[in-house]
């Protein structure tokens, strides 16, 4: 399994043109069409979106 604090910690890392490349990725290797919430949290504080209650 993979180690998901590391995971998180790499996510929360990624500039916004890389979570677009991301959310590209996922979408034509996978077919899973990424949530815009998901987008937001992997963006992090940096793009100013609220934190989850």
């Amino acid at each position: 399994m993979a180690d998901l604090k590391a995971v998180a910690e790499q996510l929360v890392g990624l500039t916004v043109k890389e979570v677009n490349e991301l959310a590209k990725i996922i979408k034509e290797e996978y077919g899973i069409e990424p949530a815009a919430a998901a987008v937001a949290v992997a963006a992090g504080p940096a793009a100013g979106a609220p934190a989850a209650a």
